[in-house]
């Protein structure tokens, strides 16, 4: 296909990036993968190089090695990793032609010192903010992603099949499906800059348990609800044009 456009990427293992191959458009061809839990860092030029040669104008970089840890991610050593390992992909991007897509998050906002998931995703978005604000590099930022299988690790024991919900505040939550179909539209569209991916459909954990038909218990004071800072994620105006998040609506009819 002519018009095809041609990607390296990090994070295929992951549940963005698993989803992302399931669904992958004919008009988007992934030419090269890296595992950004296994490279070394000496490795991330050579590996880029690679990618070029193999035609990648894109490198879709979904890869944080912290978030598949056995650790608890959002303390996990391994974000500093992470860190490193993204800004090193990033300039040898750029030295090679490609166009650098990274991944934020929907605190990466604000800096929590105790949080190194945080920490680490705000530093990067810092480091990168004068070539997000002019266009120079993508940095996606997904919000409250859920599926039907998952979602969501850090509140589902499996062993009990039950969520215990800590935080009942209302998130901006966006299911996998509605994520992936974003990036997608990102590449083909060639969308720069800063991309919040969130439905702007705000319901809290126990109306998304209900929507998914999950169990669930209150682990906390209910008068406490709504200690989490949360908002909503920004509209893009050529992203709007081209996407919305209809797996998100399409779980959430009837909820009220």
């Amino acid at each position: 296909m002519a018009n095809t456009k041609l990607i390296a990427m990090t994070g295929a293992s992951g549940l963005i990036g698993k989803t992302f191959i399931e669904m992958l458009a004919s008009d988007i061809e992934i030419v090269h993968k890296i595992s950004s839990s296994k490279i070394k860092i000496h490795e991330i030029a050579d590996q880029v190089k690679w990618a070029a040669a193999s035609g990648a104008k894109y490198f879709l970089h979904l890869g944080w090695p912290a978030s598949s840890s056995d650790d608890n991610y959002r303390i996990s050593p391994k974000n500093f990793d992470a860190l490193e390992k993204t800004l090193l992909i990033k300039n040898v991007c750029e030295e090679f032609d490609i166009f650098f897509i990274g991944i934020g998050s929907p605190v990466d906002r604000f800096l929590y010192a105790d949080n190194t998931y945080s920490l680490t995703k705000y530093v990067a978005k810092q480091v990168f903010l004068k070539d997000i604000l002019e266009g120079k590099i993508t940095w996606l930022r997904p919000f409250y992603i859920f599926d039907q299988i998952s979602w969501p690790k850090f509140m589902y024991d499996m062993n009990k099949e039950i969520v215990e919900i800590e935080d009942n505040s209302p998130r901006d939550y966006i299911h996998i499906k509605d994520v992936t179909r974003g990036i997608e539209s990102v590449i083909r569209w060639d969308i720069r800059g800063e991309v919040d991916l969130g439905s702007q459909i705000f319901k809290t954990p126990s109306e998304l348990c209900t929507a998914l038909g999950k169990s669930f218990s209150f682990n906390l004071d209910i008068s406490q609800k709504g200690k989490t800072e949360l908002y909503s994620a920004a509209t893009n105006e050529k992203l709007s044009k081209v996407w919305n998040a209809r797996h998100t609506e399409n779980v959430f009819k009837g909820v009220k």
